[in-house]
This record gives C-alpha cells, structure tokens and sequence, in this order.
C-alpha cells in the first residue's frame, strides 16, 4: 500500500471517527433515539461517499441509488428515489428513462468542485413534462459539451464544470408503483480504465472531504419551533443537489405530552406535493411502520381544495395523521414540484392535550433574552455553516477585484455590452482599488465583494437594456414620493415597513433590490414563481445561518421593504459599498463628487420599475406612488430634491449616542465576515464618524428643506403613538389614509411584533467609543430636535 493511499484511508477512518465525536458532544444533546439514528445516518453517508467518489466511474457510468428505504440522509422521503451518476464534462452520454408510474421524475446536472465538496450550481435540467417519449415510452436525453448529432435529441448542456447528474423518480402510491429506471452510456468511453493507488486516494480523500461536509451541517435544529417558513423556488445558484423546478419550505415542531400541530394550507396544481417529519440528521422516520410522510395523492382535501395535516405522537382521530414515533421534536419539510403558481405558506397551530389551540406566547416561551456579542474581534461562526464558508472561501484565488474582471462577468452573464452613461467606471476603479488597498478583506469578504459589485454591474447591464428597448420608460410618470431619511435604529425601518403595508403605496422588496430586471430568458411562465423569489430567500437563510444575531438588529426578509441604496450600488455609488469593508478612499471620493448623477440614475430605475408594473396588469392603471428610505440622503438632501422636487420628507430622530452605539455594533458584526483581522474600535471610531457627519448634514439642511412636506418624528413620539405619527405623515404628502390601509398595517404590526427576535446589549467601551464625547459631539443635533438622552454609558 502506498502511503498516499494508507495516508487517505486512515483519514477516512478518523472523518468517521470524527463523525462519532459530534453525536456525542452535540448542542443540544441528542436524545437516546436521535442518538441512535445519528450512528445510522453516519453510516448512509459513508455508504454514498464510497458510491459517488470511490466507487463511481464518469468514463462507464451507470445510476446508482443515493436515496431510497434504506439511504437515508440529506432529506429523504417515502415517496422517492434518487439515482446518482458522475459526468465528465468533456464526454458525450446517452441517458434513456423508462417512467413507470412515476408522477414526477427528473434529471438535474450539477457544476462545480469535484473534490467531496458539495456543488454549487444547476448546470441544466430536464423533467418529464419536458421530455418527449417515443413510440415505446422510454423518453431519451442527450448530455455534451457540443450539440448531438440528431437535432431532434433532447439535449442537455454540459459546461465545464458539470460534474454529476441526479434523477429524482416521485410515486404517489410507493409501495405499489413501479418506479422509474433509468440507464446512462458513454457514447466515446475511454478505451481503459485507470486503477491504481493514486486514483483509489484520491477517491477517499473525495470521500472524507464529503462525510466531513455532510456532518458539519447536523444535527439541524430549526427555530422557531411550530411553525412553518415562507416557501422558496430553488435558484440556479445553489448549495447541494436542490431540485430546479421545484419550491421548498421548512418548520420544526416541538410538542409536549398530548400536543398536537396543525398544519393547513393549499397546494397549487403541482406535479407532485408532499410533507415530511425529519430527525436533526434531515433523515425520515421509520415509514414501514407508521405515516410519517404524506403527499397530494394520499391526503384528504377539505371541500374547497384546501387540507389540513396533523402531527401528534397518537391518533388525534384527524384525517391526514403523521406519526411522530416518539420523537418529541423534529423538521417538516415541504417540497412541490413544477407549482403552476407562488406556493402559500403553511399556517401552524398548536393543540394542547386538551383539544384547544396553545397561546402563541405559550408555543414560542418569552421574549428570546438579550445577548452581548462578545466574538467581534474574534469570529465564531455555527459549525454548521463552515461548509459554505469553505466553498466560497476556494473561490477567493481565482477572483480578481479589477474593474476589467468585473465588467467581463457581468458581460458574460448577462450577454448584454450597453452600459449607458460610463461615468460608473470612474467610481468603479476607485471602489476596486480601495478594496484591495485598504480593506484588510478575508477570503469569504473577497469572494462577497466580487459578487457583489458583479452583480450591480449585471443588473446595470439589463436596466440599460430594458430601457433601450422600451424608451418610453423614460417618460413613465413618478410623482410625489414619500421619502424616509433617518438613521438606522431611529425607526426608519418599522415605519417602512408599515407604509409599504399599504396596497395604495409601492415600497421596494429585498428580493427585487437584489435584482430589479430579470434577464428574458429567466422569466417564468404565466403564474409561476418568479425565480428571484428564491434566491433571495436563499441568501437570507445563508446570511441568517452565519449572522443568526442580526435578526435582532435589523430583520431581512425576501419580502421586507428594502433600501433604494441597493439600486444606487447599480451606478457603483452610495454608501452600501462603505458598509462592507473598510474603504475610506471609496468614502473620500463619494463625499467629494456631486452625486445629483447617480440619484438621476435611481429615478430612471425606479420609472422602469413602475414601467414592468404597468405591463404586467392593466395597461390603464397609474402606477402607485413610492416610498423610500435610506439614511444616505441625509448628507445628500440637495442632489435628492434636485431629482425629486416633489418628494415628501420624513425625518426621524433618536439620541444620537444610542443611534452610534447600535450602528456601531451592527457594522462590526457584519464586518467579521469580510475582514481578516476586524479591528473592532477602528470600526466603532470609524462608524460613529459617519453618523456625525450624517447628524451634521441634516442639522445644516434642515432650515432649508420644505417645511410644508418635511415631517420629523422622534422615535419616542412614533412608538407612543404609532397611527398619530402616520396620520401626520400622510397628511403632510396628501395621500389618504384608508381604512383598508389601516388594517393592512394592523396585520404587518401583529405579524412582526417589535423586538420579537430579542435585543442586543450594547457597549460602547468596547467599540472604542466614549459616551461623554460623543454626547458632547452631537449636543447641537439632539437640542435642535428636543432629543432625550436614553442613558447609555
């Protein structure tokens, strides 16, 4: 045995071993049947790390079960079968399926490493409404680099970096139905096969790298418990071996001695629906002897097509019972496939042992206790997320934060060239060249800086586009804009919130902030899930998976009201860029140029934006009014009015060392994951220095705004008296203030009560910062506006 192969298998061995430590040691402690199906999960994977990279051949491939009765692991379920093959992407390959009674079946490529490393994107896909059969029902792909040589083939793209294929076989009655088979040949196999010690080594270090990644994601605990999240279309870029054309949702439950939850809620026409109880391992139950998944095919509709699901440890003498098999607590996960129309989310209600629905403050227990954030100068990030951290992390090498580089992505992945007004490349070299020169930037900030500015470029490049095709968007009316402009943490975000609650106002949605236009070929069809819906909500469960205190700070949701500063980050300007690394030549030269350009660049956005409305319903419908918020435009009040001269103002206000304390504090949190080194002090100098000159910037402009359409509100004032403060709004912008507008904003309130995350207690001490001398520095702002000191030291 060589010792490249000795070294590679006892590095196996010690992954598995290792494996074994975390059951062990978990936080919280397994319970003695998690404990039990822990070492079973343990083995499932070292069964498909063995099949996918020791086992598996990309010159001779064949399909290989990775999920089925007996492989349980990264969330199985009763109804299904997965087959696993590998590609070589330089290779051409004949698959032929034969369905069965499958109701749904698919095939989907993966890109990305190929070292154990989960795949990071969806190469291509292919499924059975898409795949025509032929006479004898077999239905036939073709998978290659290059286009085959029957044009009538379905054929399958292989980039570069494809690396497996995965078929996914769904039965409505499994124990009954025939599944899919499927077959795959190398149409040019290579005339031998190499097998020696070094191949066999690098198998298992595959393999090792996958049971390590695998188990670092488990055991999985899902607050808050009993309820179900918002459902999300998979992006094409992903983690792991989502399916493409298909929407999940995930919950936990956690129930007492003769609890029960309900589940209710209704399916779009679908392909395929179902829901199943997980462990912490994303395994199933034993569904041999018990329900303990359920799908379309087998629940009982109520009479006007929705249903309703209960999970209780007995028969609650409901239809539609899921076991839970002693397991006190565990994961719902909901998955549909090919949806005709946005999935709803599920609604949760839990039953006490007495029959009658449980208060919600009894489900969730208080109020989560405040936390101090003592790891700022020294990140710890939850075990669970280092998979991902480590993906991104390998990236860092290859990218280049040059002006040239960014601009060649976006080109190529938006294959669009018209930039509009080049005055973006100015800002965009001194952008890159502070972020190399200054920024100090970890590996994961060097990664998330470059996608980043690649993604503001890509989205430059089809608002450009749209706009060039449709120049009446230049025209599309925007009148009388209701603006916010406060600090963070002065309320601006609540009140936000509740005025875009109003079906009368149109507010900007992080999904949409994120990416305003879609490029043509992405649009779904008629009534589907837009595909941003997704990827955002993705990346929020990501950043909440590596950021799980920021919540408490300030909430991100797919469809909270975000920020217009995103859209200004698309004319590479705008103090976003500021907030994720330490860039003070970028801050320099932002506050020494006139930004009234870039604020025209904003309108022209938001008036396409209105313009896709307008196309999308009644073609006679005026478009609804906006409401915006950024603290931004307190330093920028005169290039504002200057594109907005009809604009409402509101201005809000709070104890400026409150407002520094918390500003501070959420900036270095968020900072850990850009910067090698976070230097938590400079941070807290740096940001307060910010705020102040925010804080000056409204102080000397305020005498000169519009007194008629500039309100100021305390957050004091607006807490006391929420529908006070919004009367005063809405009547200073002469927007009426319905009754149906009310109680859109009384269910956001009831929805998302404030604080319901839990607080972060702040220190300034710690950040470098002393409360005498910041008081002493913002005395002039908080006289001006009748401030009261909040007493914190």
């Amino acid at each position: 045995m060589s010792d490249e192969l000795e070294a590679a298998f006892d590095g196996l061995l010690a992954e598995l071993n290792g494996v074994k430590a975390r059951l062990e040691t978990a936080e919280p402690p397994l319970d003695e049947r998690e404990r039990v199906e822990g070492y079973r999960w343990a083995f499932a994977l070292l069964e498909t790390a063995l099949d996918v990279y020791v086992r598996a051949d990309a010159g001779r491939p064949r399909f290989t079960d990775i999920v089925g009765p007996y492989r349980k692991w990264g969330g199985d379920n009763a109804d299904a079968y997965y087959q696993f093959a590998p590609i070589d992407p330089q290779r051409s390959y004949r698959v032929r399926v034969q369905p069965g009674s499958a109701a749904y079946f698919s095939l989907t490529i993966y890109g990305g490493p190929n070292d154990g490393r989960y795949s990071n994107r969806i190469v291509a896909s292919a499924n059975d409404r898409t795949l025509r059969a032929g006479p004898d029902g077999v239905r036939e792909l073709w998978l290659s680099p290059e286009p085959p040589p029957d044009a009538a083939l379905h054929w399958l793209k292989l980039d570069a970096d494809a690396v497996c294929a995965i078929t996914r076989d769904y039965l409505a009655d499994p124990l009954h139905g025939q599944r899919a088979v499927w077959r795959i040949e190398a149409v040019d196999p290579p005339r031998g096969k190499t097998d020696d010690a070094a191949t066999l080594a690098r198998g298992l270090r595959a393999a090792r790298v996958w049971l390590a990644e695998q188990a670092r994601m488990c055991p999985l605990r899902v607050s808050p418990a009993n309820s179900v999240q918002e459902p999300y279309p998979v992006p094409k870029q992903t983690f792991g071996w989502s399916a493409g054309d298909a929407s999940y949702a995930m919950g936990s439950f956690e129930l007492a001695e003769g609890q029960a939850l309900l589940i209710e809620g209704r399916s779009p026409a679908c392909a395929f629906w179902n829901l199943c109880l997980w462990n912490p391992f994303l395994h199933t139950y034993d569904y041999d002897y018990d329900r303990v998944t359920i799908n379309g095919a087998q629940v009982q509709y109520e009479a006007d097509g929705s249903w309703q699901i209960w999970i209780a440890a007995e028969d609650p003498g409901k239809p539609n019972w899921l076991a839970t098999q002693g397991h006190p607590r565990g994961l719902l996960w909901f998955r549909w496939f090919l949806p005709e129309a946005a999935v709803e989310r599920p609604r949760a209600t839990l039953y006490g042992a007495d029959g009658q629905p449980v208060a919600a403050a009894n489900i969730t227990g208080e109020r989560p206790a405040p936390v101090r954030l003592d790891d700022l100068a020294a990140p710890r990030f939850p075990e669970a997320m280092q998979p991902f951290v480590d993906m991104l992390d390998t990236r860092a090498a290859e990218l280049r934060i040059e002006p040239a580089a960014l601009c060649a992505e976006a080109q190529a992945r938006s294959g669009l060239a018209n930039w509009g007004d080049e005055g973006f490349r100015r800002r965009l070299d001194v952008l890159c060249r502070a972020l190399r020169d200054e920024a100090n930037m970890s590996d994961f900030g060097k990664v998330m800086a470059f996608e980043s500015i690649a993604k503001a470029l890509t989205n430059r490049l089809r608002i450009e586009d749209l706009i060039a095709r449709h120049p009446e968007i230049e025209q599309e009316p925007l009148e009388r804009p209701i603006i916010i402009c406060g600090m963070p943490r002065t309320g601006t975000t609540h009140l936000h919130n509740l005025m875009s609650a109003d079906p009368n106002l149109r507010h900007l949605p992080y999904w949409e902030s994120l990416e305003p236009v879609l490029a043509e070929a992405d649009q779904p069809p008629a009534g589907t899930p837009d595909p941003r819906l997704g990827a955002c909500a993705q990346a929020c469960m990501f950043m909440d998976g590596l950021l799980p205190h920021f919540k408490r700070m300030h909430e991100m949701t797919v469809e909270h009201a975000h920020e217009e500063i995103q859209l200004l980050a698309n004319d590479i300007s705008g103090m976003l860029f500021e907030t994720m690394a330490h860039v003070p030549g970028w801050r320099d030269d932002y506050k020494a140029h006139d930004q009234t350009s870039s604020y025209r660049y904003l309108r022209r956005t938001l008036q396409a934006l209105s313009w896709l409305d307008r196309q999308a319903g009644d073609a006679d419908r005026a478009p609804r009014r906006w409401v915006l918020k950024s603290p931004q435009h307190l330093e920028q009040f005169g290039p504002l009015l200057s594109v907005f001269p009809d604009a409402t103002l509101v201005i809000t206000h709070r104890d400026p060392v409150a407002v520094v304390a918390s500003m501070a504090t959420m900036v270095a949190y968020t900072r850990r994951l850009n910067t090698a080194c976070p230097d938590v002090p400079a941070i807290g100098r740096y940001w307060a220095e910010r705020a102040a000159d925010l804080l000056d910037g409204c102080l000397a402009a305020c005498d000169r705004l519009p007194a008629e359409r500039t309100v100021h509100v305390r957050l004091d004032d607006f807490m006391a008296d929420e529908i006070g403060t919004l009367k005063r709004i809405y009547a200073a912008a002469g927007q009426p203030l319905e009754a149906l507008s009310l109680a859109r904003m009384a269910e956001y309130t009831a929805a998302n009560p404030r604080g319901r995350h839990g607080a972060v207690i702040y220190d300034l001490k710690a950040l470098g910062l002393d409360a005498d001398e910041w008081r002493q520095r913002t005395c002039a702002y908080a006289e001006r506006f009748g401030l009261r000191d909040e007493g914190l030291a």
